[in-house]
């Protein structure tokens, strides 16, 4: 599997941090991994406050894509939509053009307890962990799912999504697939029903 996440290191001390995430494919599909504080409506740019000539985001919001695209030629260069709010846990694709590299910063607190929670909501969302954590939706993540629902997970430098379906019939019931995610990946899930992801997470 080609991975954009090439470096990605986490450094903390109690619950503020910062993520590290080096990306060199056209496409990836990276979410948000920490909670700014005081600031839950983090946007673009300050959260990517520089970006390559040509970088493009996009962001689902459930219905349509919100774009923004780097725009070098502006004095000074800056996004051309630059208030598109990315807050933690949120899912968002970064296109560069090729031969470019990003290194994103992310800065913030470790969400913990009842703050690592959140909602999902039915249909189709782009997301991520609220915690810069990596592994499994099943045995790490904890990532919950109903009959009907899936969760598509990009494959960085290739067309196409590895799909892991909730299986119903197991017991317990659980997803067909422990995909594995990366640190501050996001991806795209399409649940048959609003959901709470409990993880009331707390730093080892």
């Amino acid at each position: 599997m080609v991975t954009s996440f090439a470096q990605s290191n986490v450094y903390s001390i109690n619950v503020v941090g910062y993520v590290n995430v080096t990306l060199s494919n056209s496409f990836t599909l990276i979410s948000n991994p920490l909670m700014a504080s005081n600031n839950p409506n983090t946007t673009l740019a300050q959260l990517i406050p520089a970006a390559p000539p040509g970088t493009i985001v996009y962001k689902f919001n459930g219905t349509t894509y919100e774009i923004s695209g780097w725009d070098d030629l502006a004095e000074p260069p800056a996004w051309d939509n630059p208030g598109i709010v990315i807050p933690a846990g949120q899912g968002f694709f970064v296109a560069l053009q090729p031969g470019q590299t990003l290194q994103i910063t992310f800065v913030g607190e470790v969400a913990q307890n009842a703050a690592s929670n959140k909602q999902l909501p039915a249909g189709f969302s782009m997301t991520g962990s609220l915690v810069p954590q990596a592994g499994g939706i099943i045995d790490v993540l904890l990532l919950p799912g109903a009959a009907g629902s899936s969760v598509y997970k990009f494959v960085c430098g290739a067309t196409g999504y590895q799909v892991a379906g909730w299986d119903d019939l197991a017991d317990p019931q659980q997803w067909d697939t422990n995909l594995q995610m990366g640190v501050a990946e996001g991806w795209f899930m399409n649940l048959s029903q609003a959901m709470a992801w409990n993880r009331n997470f707390v730093v080892p």
